[in-house]
This record gives structure tokens, C-alpha cells and sequence, in this order.
């Protein structure tokens, strides 16, 4: 069965029921609450750097050759440590992982990879991100602004990226919901364009023209929501409250305190709502001290 923007996320291919539940704690449920679970932050691996150029505590990104990768045993540790060798044209370095011996298994010698952490003081590459290179250049884990999500227990970033990135697979299948009018007057992206480039951004430029669409949205969808409750507050009846002037008046004569213009325009519009038959919706705020 094909998937649709309402599949359910178990039924995506290698998604089994316990990653399903796991999405479940994250309000994810289907493929479509996949697009709108946005990251919080960027890891900025845009830059790849030679080898050569490496600068400790630098976040970075390689592209290199495995040139050896092999597991062994840590006795004092009681861990596994996988240890590996990349190079490219510039030169070597190190690279080693604990307790991730799976990796020596999904790499071998001889593949091209992009490697994204940070070098540590002695020169060497630990626990980095690894992604095998595509033929097509395309990355999601490494070598690019690196979308950050939250993640609960037994999940990881890389899981959700890639889930993520099946899903943007389907984002032509959401409708565009702002007439193009008012995208061209207001210089908006398509709904389309701003859910990929807010999870996979090619750059700081794009992230912010897509946080700047999906922001209006928001804004938007909230100012309509208030617009329909007032419609809809006019469907109910309400007492009046009759306005007794010369009382009114007396009352703040008496008041310890001059009333600000803004304390009388707000009274004023509140005293005018009372006398409508309908119920009233305001908020009344003010500073204190």
C-alpha cells in the first residue's frame, strides 16, 4: 500500500512498533506529524575541511577513505572501542568510537565517508557522526547545518532524520493553504519549500526564510482562531449592564489616585462592552508598581 501523508508512522518501511511507540511519547504519529516535528537547534557541519586543517575543540566535517577499521576488546574499561583510519588527499587521522562495534560492520575499508565532531587535543576524531558518501552528494547527517530534534529514550538523531527525510519525500502532497497573492505581497515560501529547508536547511539564509513562513502561519492560525471566537461569542446572549454615569463618576473622584488616559480608554471600552447583548471577551492588563 502506498504511503500517504496519513500513514501511519509503523507502516513506514524498517519502522517497526517499538520505534512507533517510542515516536508515540514525541506526539508522533503519522508521516505528516513527521513534517511539522521541527528541530530546536543546528549543528553547523557545512564546512568540510582537509585533514591538514584540522583545529582541536573546531567542529568539522571530513570527507575521506577508510583506509583500516578493526573492533578490539578494552580489558580496564570492560568496552569495546572500534578504531579506524581515514585519510584524503591532504593526510591521516584517527578515528576511534566505543561501544559501537555495529560501525565495523556497516563500513569496511575502502569506503568514502563523511566524518562531522570535533578533533580532540592529541589529533584524533572521536565518536564522530559517519555517513557513507551517495553518489548524488547528498548528506543528512554530516557536512551540512545538521537539524537537532528532540529525541526521547531509545531514539536517536539519526533515526529521526532519516524518517524525516522519507517524510519530505510525500511534502508535495500537503495543499498550500495562503493564496499566492499574499505569499508574492508578502515575500512568503511555499509551505512545501519552508518544511524541507526547515529540517534540512542548504543555508543560514534559507533557515530563515522558512522559520519566517512557518512563523506566520502560526501567527496566522492564532489571530483567526480569535476572530472566529468573537464571531461565535455573538451567537450567545448576554445581560446588559446598564452605565450609571453620575455614580461612576463619583467612584473615581474618590479614587486615592488619578486614573491614567489608558486606565479611562480601556474603562470606557469595557463599560461599552457591558452594555452589549452579547458576552464579552477581554483581557485587562496593566503594570504594577
Amino acid at each position: 500500500m502506498p504511503i500517504t501523508l496519513d500513514t501511519d508512522i509503523a507502516h513506514i518501511n524498517q519502522v517497526g512498533q517499538k520505534t512507533a511507540e517510542k515516536l508515540a511519547k514525541l506526539e508522533v504519529f503519522t508521516v505528516k506529524d513527521l513534517l511539522f516535528y521541527y528541530p530546536f537547534r543546528y549543528q553547523d557541519f557545512s564546512q568540510v575541511t582537509a585533514i591538514d586543517q584540522l583545529e582541536p575543540g573546531v567542529p568539522a566535517t571530513i570527507f575521506g577513505r577508510i583506509e583500516i577499521l578493526k573492533n578490539r576488546r578494552s580489558w580496564q574499561k570492560k568496552m569495546i572501542i572500534t578504531e579506524g583510519l581515514v585519510s584524503d588527499e591532504s593526510g591521516s587521522i584517527k578515528v576511534i568510537w566505543f561501544n559501537q562495534q555495529y560501525i565495523s560492520k556497516n563500513l569496511k575499508p575502502g569506503d568514502q565517508i563523511y566524518l562531522a565532531g570535533t578533533i580532540s587535543n592529541d589529533g584524533q576524531l572521536i565518536s564522530p557522526v559517519y555517513e557513507r558518501a551517495k553518489s548524488d552528494g547528498s548528506t543528512i547527517h554530516t557536512a551540512r547545518l545538521v537539524p537537532i530534534y528532540s529525541v526521547t529514550s531509545g531514539l536517536t538523531q539519526k533515526q529521526v532524520r532519516w524518517l524525516i527525510s522519507i517524510a519530505l519525500k510525500l511534502v508535495d502532497q500537503l495543499v498550500e493553504w495562503l493564496p499566492s497573492d499574499l505569499m508574492a505581497e508578502l515575500n512568503l515560501w511555499s509551505v512545501q519549500k519552508s518544511l524541507a529547508q526547515i529540517h534540512f536547511p542548504d543555508s543560514d539564509k534559507n533557515l530563515e526564510q522558512a522559520v519566517r513562513r512557518l512563523k506566520f502561519d502560526e501567527l496566522f492560525m492564532f489571530l483567526l482562531q480569535i476572530q472566529m471566537i468573537k464571531k461565535d461569542s455573538k451567537l450567545f446572549s448576554a445581560p446588559k449592564i446598564d452605565f450609571f454615569e453620575t455614580e461612576t463618576k463619583d467612584f473615581v473622584n474618590q479614587l486615592p489616585f488619578k486614573l491614567t488616559d489608558d486606565q479611562k480608554k480601556s474603562a470606557w471600552q469595557i463599560i461599552k462592552d457591558l452594555a452589549n447583548p452579547h458576552p464579552m471577551n477581554r483581557l485587562l492588563e496593566g503594570d504594577v508598581g
